[in-house]
């Protein structure tokens, strides 16, 4: 009809559910502070898993007693941090995920950037952030990024910022 106007929209992308791994073993006395600092995370769909390797310190006991937080969690014996985190492969959902030790904690918001990052680009395959060390004083010192510039150094010597750094699921699973 003549002089109507259609307007169509295409929906929003959705936002990717995210998979936070924490391996951990004997850290009962920083256990707490991570587990807040991703159950205080808002504004994004977080999924949280913890693998303890069969910690004696208190930690099981302190996982159990938050384990309405979490997605999955068990303490067992196991080959170290690589074991643990190939563990909760079976158990991760989320499109995007990332790992924090149990003596790590996320910034407030955090995530928040990392889904709006993953949803703003479908191509986004890792996601890489600042991590910012705190010695026992309250000292905070940024670590480096990679320099984008050197290709060579991205491949040699690569800065990964572990707790800061995020991929997306099926690139990994992909990659075996």
């Amino acid at each position: 009809r003549s002089g109507s106007t259609v307007s169509c929209r295409l929906p929003e992308p959705m936002a990717p559910r995210i998979t936070i791994i924490t391996p951990s073993y004997l850290q009962a006395p920083y256990l707490e502070e991570c587990l807040r600092s991703v159950r205080e995370q808002d504004g994004v769909e977080v999924e949280h898993v913890v693998v303890d390797g069969g910690s004696t310190d208190g930690s099981a006991e302190l996982i159990r007693s938050r384990q309405h937080d979490l997605a999955w969690w068990c303490s067992e014996a196991d080959a170290g941090q690589s074991d643990a985190l190939n563990k909760w492969l079976a158990h991760a959902t989320g499109a995007v995920f990332g790992w924090i030790n149990s003596d790590d904690r996320l910034l407030p918001g955090a995530l928040r950037v990392v889904s709006e990052r993953f949803t703003a680009d479908p191509d986004l395959i890792v996601l890489e952030g600042r991590r910012l060390l705190e010695d026992p004083g309250g000292s905070v010192v940024r670590s480096p990024l990679n320099d984008r510039t050197d290709p060579e150094a991205l491949l040699v010597a690569p800065v990964i910022n572990q707790q800061s750094t995020f991929y997306r699921m099926d690139a990994v699973r992909a990659a075996g």
